[in-house]
């Protein structure tokens, strides 16, 4: 299944985004609404991203690709807090998204290298739902956009996922 499973991810790359002026805000609102309500609130979810941060990207891609990242977070909260969604500009109008779980959040330094790898499994949420393709596929997307998407763990405690898009 791993082979077919891999050949479906490649065959199923995102096709060239259509860029379009999208306001952040609502995207990410619509992102999380696609979220199991029950989840969202027991994974305290809390958004801070200003009106007026516009992102030219196809809207159905960035849409997709913030769900996924949404799930995981709230999937991986339910132990370790809540999961903060905020976005802000940068230098020469590119947009950076963060999505930042709880203190308490993550495994080992060494999963973040691995955490937007194909079929890749947390080892501390080894029977989470899905097959570890989310992040991957978010990843894809992100890159097609010409974009930049990392994993860190803030001094603050927990773990972050960092995207930046261009203008």
């Amino acid at each position: 299944m791993t082979n077919a499973a891999s050949a479906f991810l490649e065959a199923a790359a995102p096709p060239v985004p259509r860029r379009e002026l999208i306001r952040l805000a609502p995207l990410v609102r619509e992102a999380i609404c696609g979220v199991t309500p029950a989840k969202v609130r027991r994974a305290g979810v809390e958004m801070s991203v200003p009106w007026r941060v516009v992102v030219r990207a196809d809207r159905v891609q960035l849409l997709q690709a913030l769900h996924g990242l949404i799930e995981d977070a709230v999937a991986g909260a339910a132990a370790a807090g809540s999961v903060a969604i905020a976005a802000r500009r940068l230098l020469r109008g590119r947009v950076m998204i963060t999505i930042a779980r709880g203190a308490r959040a993550g495994g080992p330094d060494a999963a973040l290298l691995s955490l937007f790898d194909r079929f890749f499994r947390a080892p501390a949420m080894p029977s989470a739902p899905g097959v570890g393709l989310e992040l991957a596929i978010a990843k894809r997307i992100v890159l097609a956009h010409g974009g930049q998407i990392w994993a860190e763990r803030p001094l603050a405690g927990g773990s972050a996922i960092r995207l930046v898009l261009p203008p």
